[in-house]
């Protein structure tokens, strides 16, 4: 499943076993949203956390 975090950005994550989380790195940046997305897993979930980012 693919959830666009500026449309969405509080997702129920709880259903799945695990995510994997992606975002770009924008001026040595993560996007708001997914450090929000982060903050809150850690507070609220027990899932297995994976990420990758990307700088071009």
């Amino acid at each position: 499943m693919l959830i666009n975090l500026k449309e969405n950005e509080n997702p129920e994550i709880n259903p799945f076993d695990g995510i994997v989380l992606g975002t770009p790195i924008y001026a040595g940046k993560t996007e708001k949203q997914m450090k929000n997305l982060v903050k809150n897993m850690r507070k609220y979930s027990t899932q297995k956390e994976e990420r990758f980012v990307a700088n071009a």
